[in-house]
């Protein structure tokens, strides 16, 4: 994908979100409580190695080669 499509893609969604926010808050729906209290749970998980779990074989085999394909 290209970089300009990237960017019209992130344009849209924030378009898009913002529309969300607004409709969330004529009908009185508080969404900032909902983002600070589940969405931000889950960083605490955050492993900042997560590349450490990565396992690159040597030699990829028939049997690599068939589950990949």
């Amino acid at each position: 994908m290209e970089e300009k499509s990237l960017w019209k893609q992130i344009r849209k969604l924030s378009a898009e979100n913002q529309v969300l926010k607004d409709l969330l808050q004529r009908n009185g729906i508080d969404y900032k409580e909902y983002i600070e209290e589940s969405c931000y749970e889950e960083s605490e998980s955050y492993d900042p190695d997560q590349g450490a779990r990565i396992i690159h074989p040597r030699v990829i085999d028939r049997n690599s080669a068939v589950y990949f394909y």
